[in-house]
């Protein structure tokens, strides 16, 4: 199973237990270890699924026919409205409306947007199904 993962074995037993209710101090108890062991254990999990959904996400984002930064200080209204001319120029539907596009811009951006106004430098990328991914 973990041949062909980024998780361990450990950190796969971790994540099951975890997701079937139990708390760390009991998975120790299970693993003959400290509740900070498996903390630790967890976390680096945690880290290692993040980074091949950040894999992922870059690989799409490589195949995507239309790609652009997004500088600083930038709007989110003025992205949304990028995205919508640079779709419609080349011939690509974007289905998600105005809000919905700006939510997911939101969500995706995470700690490079405040507000409505970029803080960090981000890539967006526009896929010939209409797919919005960003970096």
């Amino acid at each position: 199973m973990t041949n062909d993962t980024h998780l361990t074995e450990r950190q796969i037993r971790v994540l099951k237990l975890r997701a079937r209710g139990h708390i760390q101090a009991e998975i120790a108890r299970q693993f003959g270890t400290s509740r900070a062991n498996i903390s630790a254990i967890e976390k680096k999990a945690m880290i290692n699924i993040e980074r091949a959904k950040n894999t992922l996400n870059l690989t799409k984002m490589l195949e995507a026919s239309l790609w652009f930064t997004v500088e600083p200080e930038e709007d989110l209204n003025d992205i949304v409205k990028k995205i919508y001319d640079k779709a419609d120029s080349n011939g690509i539907h974007i289905s998600q409306n105005f809000p919905a596009l700006a939510n997911l811009i939101q969500e995706k951006a995470e700690e490079k947007i405040w507000g409505r106004r970029v803080i960090l430098k981000m890539e967006i990328a526009i896929t010939k199904a209409g797919e919005v991914l960003v970096r």
